[in-house]
């Protein structure tokens, strides 16, 4: 049986300086597909927010996507995460002085 990481000897973890390897023969689980409206439009499900920035006067959050790695949060706009609003106020009331809108 072929396993799909790498164990650290105890203690060494620190000493490690390059990335782990990939294992072509243990791909990465499937991701969740959107969901798609009657409009045809599509939305994916918001995991958590994990930062908040300003940028050209517009709040951004980094979004992580449920079902995606952490690699792949990605900045979004305000406007384009509104049916994530449960998240987005877990968010401020975890982090209070983060940048959010006036």
């Amino acid at each position: 049986m072929v396993g799909c990481g790498l164990l650290t000897p105890l203690g060494m973890s620190k000493y490690r300086t390059q990335p782990q390897p990939s294992f072509p023969q243990c791909p990465d689980p499937p991701r969740p597909p959107p969901d798609i409206f009657p409009d045809q439009s599509q939305e994916y499900e918001v995991e958590s927010i994990l930062s908040s920035r300003e940028r050209r006067c517009k709040i951004e959050y980094l979004v992580k996507w449920k079902g995606y790695p952490l690699e792949e949060a990605t900045w979004e706009k305000e406007d384009d995460i509104k049916n994530a609003w449960e998240e987005v106020t877990r968010f401020h009331s975890e982090h209070p002085n983060a940048i959010k809108s006036k």
